[in-house]
């Protein structure tokens, strides 16, 4: 249905890494797919990623952080960044 409708790309749960990998075969590589829920809603920093997102929203576990500058840090590591 994406597809179809000319999206770019998807949203998908980054709380549920599996079901990303799922929808990655389902929409190929022409479609980005975009991950939240990544920290504070109990998404791991990189699992998404790792199981074909392209990107992982993660607002909420930088923003409240005591030190946003570490957090940030920590989850590009996690990701490969």
């Amino acid at each position: 249905m994406a597809r179809a409708a000319g999206a770019h790309g998807i949203q998908a749960p980054g709380t549920r890494a599996k079901r990303v990998a799922e929808l990655r075969r389902v929409v190929g590589t022409e479609l980005k797919i975009m991950c939240c829920g990544i920290g504070i809603q109990g998404g791991e920093a990189g699992s998404a990623v790792e199981m074909g997102a392209n990107y992982e929203i993660v607002g909420r576990a930088i923003t409240t952080a005591p030190d946003p500058k570490l957090i940030a840090k920590q989850i590009r590591s996690r990701i490969g960044q």
